[in-house]
């Protein structure tokens, strides 16, 4: 058994608004997230920790656009 606990992940309502518009022009955008899904549902954490937000701890992650054809940084 892993000693990291999983978690379930719940999408805030700004994110749900976003997340559909994107769909409209990325049209793969749903298995392009679903990697970093699977990693933090097995309670990985990806990406870089921001410092200075307290109480909370704040990661950012970048995930790769298989549809715009170029690098994570211009996804």
């Amino acid at each position: 058994m892993s000693d990291k606990p999983s978690v379930k992940i719940v999408f805030a309502p700004v994110f749900r608004k976003a997340f559909q518009r994107l769909r409209k022009k990325y049209r793969r955008i749903d298995v392009d997230l679903k990697g970093l899904l699977d990693q933090l549902e097995v309670g990985e954490i990806p990406g870089d920790k921001i410092p200075g937000i307290h109480p909370h701890q704040i990661y950012k992650a970048r995930v790769p656009n298989s549809d715009a054809q170029r690098g994570k940084s211009w996804g």
